[in-house]
């Protein structure tokens, strides 16, 4: 898909597990595998992982969903979610690149 990946260290990640790199942008990537509906706090650690990492933009990824206060957080603070929906369309996508 075009992106450059960095893995970020295991643990004192600083809220990011992911920064991807594309076209000239930074987005860093919090990961979130749950059984429970995504909440505010992947929100707020992607957003100060942003500022940390010097990036353009957020994205909190799940196998899950978000939260209303989620999105509302992620609106204000131009966070992107991608919901378990969402991902299965990239990885579909991916597939049908190679």
């Amino acid at each position: 898909m075009g992106y450059g990946v960095t893995l970020t260290q295991d643990s004192q990640d600083y809220g990011a597990d992911l920064i991807l790199y594309k076209d000239g942008l930074k987005t860093v990537v919090q990961a979130k595998r749950s059984k429970n509906p995504v909440g505010i706090k992947a929100v707020q650690e992607v957003a100060g992982a942003v500022r940390h990492y010097k990036g353009n933009k957020g994205r909190v990824i799940t196998n899950n969903r978000f939260t209303e206060n989620a999105y509302n957080l992620a609106k204000s603070n131009d966070v992107e979610l991608w919901d378990r929906k969402k991902l299965i369309e990239f990885i579909l996508t991916a597939k049908n690149c190679k």
